[in-house]
This record gives structure tokens, C-alpha cells and sequence, in this order.
């Protein structure tokens, strides 16, 4: 006894029948058409997430150069040398952890540190000459305590995506060169209650 015909049932089979065919035959254009897709989203989220750090970097070079500055105010370099003083705001900025991208001690062989006396009159080097770092803009020139002063900070980043932005300085190796700075004078009253190595005694 052959079955009665059902064309509502017949025709769903005939349909599904039709897409797995269709879908086995396009596989292959669809995964050429999923890889073109795929590589521009990836390249984008990681442009994002790139381009996040740095501007995260940024900001936080920015507020801990400032926070050395204040603490240059308040005598932290009072009677040192210029290689002390160096030692002492590197060592300063590196240990506040702050800069979470770098560990403290790639922090403090890669952060560049400059301080000069300034005047109305003061050249103020450029941070990058010829695609470099400009060593005379990161040197402690300086630790008067009668002065006013410039305090600079620069850091190499990485190898990233996104070093053709030329909206960031970058040096010859493509790689960005975050730039910060702060102005200084030394309170006048500091140097009665420095303790002599670098920290500021509490009354």
C-alpha cells in the first residue's frame, strides 16, 4: 500500500534537502567571506585596546610627574646632587606603581628624567631631536633650590599596532614617546624641615 502524498511534509523535506545543499556549496565562499570580515574586526579591537593604554599612560605620566614636581616643592631633593636628584624623582614615580603597563623596574630603566632652572629667557630643548630622545631635555641640570623649575618625563612604549598615529610623538623605531612636564620652586621654608635624604619630616 503506497502512502498518501502529503505536500506540506514533502515540501519542508525538499526545502531542507535544498539549504544543505546550498550551504555545503558556499561553504568555501563563506569562509573567505568570514576571514575578510574577521581581520579588520580584530585589527580594530586591538587598535581600541592599544589606543586605550596609551592614552591611560598618558594620563598617568602626566599626574605622577606632577606629584614628583609637589614633592620637589617640598624639599624631597634639597642638598642633592644632580645624580641623586635623578635617582631620587625616578625612583619616586617608578614606586608609586602607577604606571601599571610598565613593571617598576622596566619603569626605571626606560623613564627619562630632566630638570632645569628656568626664566622668561630659558630655550627649552625639544624632548625629540632627529627622531631620538634629546638627552639635553631629560638631564638634571639643576637642583637650585632659589630657582624655578622645569621637571620633564619621557617613556618609550612598546611595539604597538597603532604607532602611525602622528597624533603622539615616536621616534625612528616607530615606537611612541610619551612626553610630561611640571614647574617647581622649592618652598622656602622646606629646607628647614628636610630630613637631608630626600624625604620631608612631619611636625
Amino acid at each position: 500500500m503506497i502512502a498518501p502524498r502529503r505536500p506540506g511534509l514533502d515540501r519542508g523535506r525538499d526545502l531542507l534537502f535544498n539549504s544543505r545543499a546550498a550551504l555545503h556549496n558556499n561553504s568555501g565562499a563563506m569562509a573567505v567571506e568570514y576571514a575578510a570580515v574577521l581581520y579588520p574586526v580584530v585589527l580594530f579591537l586591538v587598535a581600541t585596546l592599544e589606543l586605550s593604554t596609551v592614552l591611560l599612560t598618558q594620563g598617568t605620566l602626566h599626574n605622577v610627574t606632577q606629584n614628583a614636581a609637589r614633592m620637589i616643592s617640598d624639599g624631597g631633593i634639597i642638598g642633592k646632587s644632580n645624580s641623586a636628584a635623578t635617582t631620587i624623582i625616578r625612583d619616586y614615580i617608578c614606586d608609586s606603581g602607577a604606571l601599571t603597563y610598565f613593571s617598576a623596574a622596566t619603569c626605571k630603566s626606560s623613564l627619562r628624567v630632566g630638570l632645569m632652572a628656568v626664566t622668561s629667557s630659558t630655550t627649552i630643548p625639544a624632548p625629540i631631536a632627529g627622531g631620538a630622545v634629546n638627552s639635553a631635555a631629560f638631564t638634571v641640570t639643576s637642583t637650585d633650590v632659589a630657582s624655578v623649575l622645569l621637571l620633564r618625563t619621557g617613556l618609550q612604549m612598546p611595539d604597538l599596532t597603532i604607532a602611525g598615529l602622528s597624533s603622539f610623538p615616536k621616534l625612528t623605531n616607530g615606537r611612541l614617546f610619551l612626553v610630561s612636564g611640571g614647574i617647581s620652586r622649592v618652598n622656602p621654608y622646606a629646607q628647614h624641615y628636610n630630613s637631608g635624604d630626600g624625604s620631608v619630616l612631619s611636625f
